[in-house]
């Protein structure tokens, strides 16, 4: 895999100076492709591969809030450090720790290395871990280090789009005889490549490697809780995905069976700890390792608690898209209370739109105006202790807008649609936007004002009809 900063300089700062500037915004490759790219153009943008356009640029450059000519300035030295959220490169130890693997391979450093990489992925920090990885030599590695490596490795390919890399190599390691006496961390390569297929929309071969990480979980092989969530997870999704709306909910209802684990740390440390004693004969300890271990849980403590509200949310639109409009209504209930609890207040947003848009299918407008106005004051900008997202903003706006329709208050509502479109192209949210103008338009239409109202219409589907692309 290139390392990010020799790729780089072939293609001049811009890369590097978007990674930067993206991550201190905490935006996403994907909020920051769509509509017009895709994610791996954005990736291959900050690994340094390619230039962008003149015309990619100025898009990509207003996204960030900055200008073409600061996308193009030379970084200033300490850019790696700010990069990976860390102070600087004297504190972070990462770079002693690179010094040490070129200086004098030792089989310790092999396994502090791995630990300081499971951190980065828990944080979404890809480039460090990558560096790090491309630094471990694989004669100072056992055959356990050696197929992890493989793992983080393609854990890193598809996260940064590129699901074809992760397969190849995957698909490889599970056949090396080398890696046969490894049958959990086996188990977790093949959700990885249950999840590289489902990317590529390859269903039949995701679906088998589903269905064995499954058997791994139903022999104990592989029962750690936070993975066996993101199993029946992603299987659930993978059935929503393909219609099979009864089968998703089989694998929510064994998902959220979990709750305790979410909720209770406790329960989640003496499992990590049962997990540490089983593979302690196995592994070279060191006091290092035991910091980075727990670090990783505590990261990966706060990923289980957003997937598992997530999923919360998602199995009450399954049991809407079913037509069980009551016991979607509770389940959403229940996940904005869940959110709550756990602090997911994103989530919590989300889930009262969703449940805001079914209240008023049911007629129940006041309820639904209710948890409207809750959302807009929990995300409008500049409220204290808002979210401060303006793009859900204006996903809230356009639900309040149906409302005020609903209610007959049409320049209110009108209001509403204007102000939540301007908000989501902003932001290029195109898929809300596109569901926006479909919402005027009836409004339009209601007004007599059909010559707009068909605009409107003409917006949406020009919308549909790109959607995400390349950019060139």
């Amino acid at each position: 895999m290139p390392k990010y900063k020799e790729s780089a300089s072939d293609t001049g700062p811009v890369g590097a100076n978007m990674f930067q500037i993206r991550r201190k915004l905490g935006i996403t490759q994907k909020q920051l492709a769509a509509p017009e790219f895709s994610i791996s153009y954005i990736s291959a943008i900050e690994r340094g591969r390619i230039r962008p356009s003149l015309k990619a640029l100025d898009i990509l450059a207003r996204r960030l809030g900055v200008t073409s000519a600061e996308l193009l300035a030379e970084p200033q030295d300490d850019s790696f450090a700010e990069r990976t959220h860390l102070p600087n490169s004297e504190g972070d130890g990462t770079a002693a720790l690179r010094g040490l693997l070129n200086q004098r391979p030792a089989p310790y450093l092999a396994a502090l290395t791995l630990g300081w990489v499971s951190i980065f992925l828990a944080q979404h920090i890809y480039p460090p871990a990558s560096e790090l990885l491309d630094a471990l030599p694989p004669s100072s590695m056992s055959a356990e280090q050696r197929l992890l490596r493989l793992y983080f490795l393609g854990h890193i390919a598809l996260m940064e789009g590129h699901p074809i890399d992760t397969q190849t190599m995957l698909e490889q390691a599970l056949q090396q005889e080398d890696f046969s006496g490894h049958a959990e961390l086996l188990a977790r390569c093949r959700f990885l490549l249950a999840s590289a297929y489902e990317a590529q929309e390859q269903f039949l071969l995701a679906d088998e490697a589903f269905k064995d990480c499954v058997q791994a979980i139903e022999k104990g092989i592989a029962d750690e809780p936070f993975f066996v969530m993101q199993v029946y997870s992603a299987l659930a999704e993978h059935y929503r995905r393909l219609e099979r709306y009864e089968t998703a909910l089989t694998w929510y209802q064994r998902a959220l069976d979990l709750f305790d684990f979410v909720l209770n740390p406790v329960a989640m440390a003496e499992a990590s700890a049962q997990l540490s004693r089983q593979h302690l004969a196995n592994v070279h300890s060191t006091l290092a390792d035991w910091y980075a271990a727990r670090s990783r849980v505590l990261y990966e403590f706060a990923g289980m608690r957003n997937l598992f509200t997530q999923m919360a949310s998602n199995l009450g639109l399954t049991l809407k898209e079913l037509g069980n409009l009551q016991a979607a209504e509770q389940q959403l209930q229940q996940t904005i209370t869940v959110s709550e609890q756990l602090g997911a207040q994103r989530q919590g947003i989300l889930t009262r739109i969703a449940l805001a848009d079914l209240l008023l299918e049911r007629q129940e407008i006041a309820e639904a105006e209710r948890l409207a106005l809750e959302a807009q004051k929990l995300c409008r900008p500049g409220e204290e202790g808002g979210a401060g997202d303006e793009a859900l903003y204006g996903r809230v706006l356009v639900t309040l807008a149906d409302i005020n329709k609903a209610l007959h208050r049409l320049d209110e509502a009108e209001q509403c649609f204007q102000e939540a479109i301007a908000l989501l192209k902003k932001h290029d949210a195109g898929d809300y936007l596109s569901q926006a103008y479909f919402r005027y338009s009836d409004l339009l239409h209601q007004k007599g004002q059909d010559a707009e109202s068909y605009e409107m219409v003409r917006q949406a589907f020009l919308l549909a009809q790109h959607g995400p692309q390349a950019g060139g």
